[in-house]
């Protein structure tokens, strides 16, 4: 008898070809629906509710099971479409689109964003479908596979194709299930919508009449102005009944317990949103950053400082600059004045310092606004001449008439009246006083002229004794060479003359200037150092700069370690859980096991205190309600395309229907960090609060709330009529609105419309940043008002009633209507189409509620 491998494997062909093809079978007929059974009809009684209708429970497990398969279909469509079009056929069913320029696939027919919101309502839309008489079976969703490939593939070319797409995990089961549910959701749609798009359905441009374009128009383009005054629905609960009737309270209650309250919505709710407590530590650089400070020594410092003040970083800008003073308290050269203590003749100051000006005629030494010594020059700074030795006291109209000497003496001036001083007097000696604070005019021209050359040859006139000198040595300047009054004033021509000569005549009166030994006229001044910033007020930055790096290391060290420490016992927590069900599983059926060790929680509180962080406890706080605490604004450590996750989303969770997040575990470390201010948090969740609806005992007290709220907005309402009703002959709100609410007066208020356009992202409700919370129903009541026709309306959660009287419409109407006629200016207006979308958001409640239709998985995020 052959023992031949290949002998056996002839002799029990057939039996073997029997055994893998059942094998087959049942891998790829019998599994997937077993599968499909095990996760959408067979959930264990831990798979959550998400929604419900009529009498069917949607769990998790089988939402999110349509959902992959979701995926997967539309996958499988978009490449049997290619291969359709590549074997030279084209899709033929409806909501089908390509792209005739590029070739693209626009749709495939059926929603191609697959979500857990978009499942739960292809669900429950394809199930009123069914209520309403309409249904596809095996053979119906063949033709639409006929129809849709244009009959280039058969049967089996499908199933292969969907088997290879899908990587086994669906079969034609799977597919004809996708395929019935989302058809029928579309046919209900297209019913409901039809008349409101071009195409039948949401994806193509709505239809609009052209009495609608003009009213978008307006609605986008005419501004109103307006005055307001707001009757607060709060001032008149007082008014209200304590006690509603029973009736009243479970009639309320009723209509609230399953819908979460909202700041947004008139309407009263009460269902309980999730909740948690948490416990967090808290620190910042600055928490450490003194303790490193300290650690430093002042030589570490001192060499900052100077490596800093070396690379210049240290330099105090111009703005910041002070100009030095003398140590003798004279000004510095560039503000000090010509002469003695005052500055020469400018503007409506005498000619000549002293107590009294002097005498010239009928004319003051200096006129008008000009300067005292050249045309365009200022009396005296450090860089020009304030006055030259052949200049007259004033540039006015008239030269100031004086001697050929100084005219002042001791307290008098030297001629009054209207006579000119007498040439040739001598200074009159008063006692034992000085005459330089009487000093004339020809004197000032002569000592500025010396420190004009002073400053130009040395750049220095800032000690005191230096200035003495160049004082002393113009004196005898002025002694020895002084021309008389009368001769200069003979050969001055214009200012520009003045200028000119003065500058010859002051560098020949320096070159005779003997020298001396403080301030040599002809010594270079060496360079002057720029200010800088100094090393006492620098001290304390350069330290925390030097500290810094240190502080973070020692805060991410102690956070570290913290978090290592959490995250171990929530480790040890886990494995106790576990150890915990063996052990009671064991005593019940009577086996006698020791107690497993339930691990020790840190401390976090004693770890703060002794590692300098802060440590809060708060809740239990829901998504709604902790947006208040300082960590609510931290988020997860990002990357370099962002920040992570927010607070609020990695403790509560997201879904939105396209995005989900999973909220944290109960006692899992959670490290996040706020950017504004630099605070790091590492927190947990410590305890767990389910949504849930309250009994009408539990929520009595805001039920009866709810009630009074309802009937105090009566009152306010039928208060701001009556205002509005007020508001004729010319009478104004500060007219007939109380003196102790006149402060609720909303003054003009800026120009607004009815509607914001985001250009081809669509439009929402004008913005009015004077007032809450505005809605549609405001906006119809002013536009459709009149200039001057006081109107009431409610904000969108009507708890403030607002008596608005619009003042101006702009621009016109006629203008409006010429700009209406340009097709690209009602192109927005086109884009808005019909009131579609109130009409459809009606339409999905009257759906919701025929269906007795409940999500809960959006809720918590309302």
């Amino acid at each position: 008898m052959s023992t031949s491998p290949f002998e056996i494997f002839r002799r029990n062909l057939k039996p073997l070809m029997v055994l893998l093809t059942g094998l087959a079978l049942f891998a790829f007929v019998v599994l997937p629906v077993m599968d499909t059974y095990m996760r959408s009809g067979a959930a264990g009684s831990s798979d959550a509710v998400v929604a419900s209708y009529g009498n069917t429970k949607l769990t998790q497990s089988r939402v999110e099971y349509f959902t992959r398969n979701h995926q997967s279909l539309v996958r499988f469509l978009y490449e049997l479409a290619d291969q359709t079009i590549s074997r030279g056929g084209a899709p033929q069913t409806a909501g089908f689109q390509l792209d005739p320029q590029t070739q693209q696939i626009r749709s495939v027919g059926i929603n191609q964003e697959p979500s857990m919101e978009g499942t739960v309502r292809t669900l429950m839309l394809a199930s009123q479908a069914q209520k309403q008489g309409f249904d596809l079976d095996d053979a119906a969703i063949k033709s639409w596979l006929d129809l849709f490939t244009n009959e280039q593939f058969s049967d089996k070319e499908i199933d292969g194709m969907l088997r290879k797409s899908t990587q086994n995990r669906m079969g034609r089961p799977h597919l004809n299930e996708q395929l019935r549910s989302h058809l029928l959701a579309n046919v209900f749609l297209s019913r409901g919508m039809s008349g409101l798009y071009t195409g039948g359905g949401p994806g193509s441009l709505p239809l609009a009449t052209p009495e609608e374009q003009w009213s978008n128009f307006l609605k986008l383009n005419r501004n109103a102005v307006a005055t307001a005054y707001g009757v607060l629905v709060n001032d008149y609960i007082d008014q209200t009944s304590e006690t509603p009737s029973g009736e009243k309270i479970q009639e309320v209650y009723d209509e609230g317990k399953n819908r979460y309250a909202s700041e947004q919505s008139p309407e009263p709710g009460f269902r309980r949103r999730y909740a948690a407590r948490f416990e967090y530590l808290s620190g910042s650089l600055g928490s450490f950053l003194d303790d490193e400070v300290a650690k430093l020594s002042e030589e570490q410092i001192r060499a900052e400082y100077e490596k800093q003040l070396a690379g210049g970083e240290l330099r105090l800008p111009e703005s910041e600059m002070v100009v030095p003073q003398a140590d003798d308290g004279t000004e510095d050269a560039t503000t000090a004045p010509a002469a003695g203590d005052e500055p020469a003749a400018t503007g409506d100051e005498p000619a000549a310092a002293g107590d009294e000006p002097a005498a010239t005629g009928d004319e003051p030494a200096a006129t008008g606004d000009e300067p005292a010594a050249t045309g365009d020059e200022p009396a005296a700074t450090g860089d020009e001449p304030a006055a030259t030795g052949d200049e007259p006291a004033a540039t006015g109209d008239e030269p100031a008439a004086a001697g050929d000497e100084p005219a002042a003496t001791g307290d008098e001036p030297a001629a009054t009246g209207d006579e000119p001083a007498a040439a040739g007097d001598e200074p009159a000696a008063a006692g034992d006083e000085p005459a330089a604070p009487e000093a004339t005019d020809q004197s000032a021209r002569s000592l500025k002229a010396v420190r004009l050359v002073a400053t130009q040859e040395s750049g220095q006139a800032e000690a005191a004794t230096d200035q003495a000198v160049v004082v002393e040595a113009s004196e005898e300047l002025v002694e020895a060479d002084s021309p008389a009054t009368g001769e200069v004033a003979e050969e001055i021509e214009s200012p520009q003359d003045v200028a000119s000569e003065s500058v010859t005549a002051t560098e020949a009166e320096a070159n005779a200037t003997p020298a001396t030994e403080e301030a040599p006229a002809t010594e270079e001044a060496p360079a002057t150092e720029p200010a800088v910033r100094t090393f006492e007020d620098e001290r304390q930055r350069i330290a925390e700069q030097l500290a810094a790096p240190a502080a973070a290391i020692r805060l991410n060290a102690v956070l570290t370690e913290a978090f290592t420490q959490m995250q171990t016992y929530n480790n040890l927590l886990s494995i106790y859980k576990g150890d915990l069900e063996f052990y009671e599983s064991k005593i019940a059926a009577g086996e006698e096991i020791d107690q497993p060790k339930e691990p020790k929680r840190p401390d976090l509180k004693k770890f703060a205190e002794d590692n300098g962080l802060e440590y809060e406890e708060i809740g239990p706080y829901s998504v709604a309600n902790i947006q208040d605490e300082p960590i609510a604004l931290s988020t997860e450590p990002g990357t370099q395309m962002g920040p992570g996750p927010g607070f609020p989303i990695l403790m509560y969770g997201f879904n939105n229907g396209q995005t989900r997040f999973e909220p944290e575990q109960l006692l899992y470390p959670v490290r996040t960090t706020n950017a504004t201010d630099g605070m790091q948090y590492l927190s947990w969740k410590t305890e767990e609060i389910e949504a849930y609806v309250p009994t009408l005992e539990q929520a009595r007290e805001e039920v009866v709330d709810a009630i009074r709220f309802a009937d105090a907005r009566k009152i306010a309402e039928k208060a701001a009529k009556e205002i509005a009703e007020q508001l004729t002959d010319g009478k104004s709100f500060a007219d007939v609105v109380p003196e102790a609410r006149k402060d609720q007066i909303q003054g003009t208020i800026a120009p607004f419309t009815w509607m914001q356009s985001f250009g081809f992202q669509g439009a929402s409700i004008g913005n009015v940043e004077e007032l809450d919370s505005v809605g549609e129903d405001f906006m119809k009541a002013v536009f459709n008002a009149a200039e001057g026709q006081p109107v009431v309306s409610a904000n969108q959660p009507k708890t403030v009633y607002y008596v608005v009287e619009p003042t101006r419409f702009q621009p016109a109407l006629d203008e409006l209507k010429i700009q209406f006629k340009q097709p690209t200016n009602r192109m927005m207006a086109m884009l808005l189409g019909n009131d579609s979308g109130s009409i459809i958001s009606d339409f999905y409640k009257n759906v919701d509620e025929d269906a007795d239709y409940v999500n809960f998985m959006n809720q918590d995020q309302e």
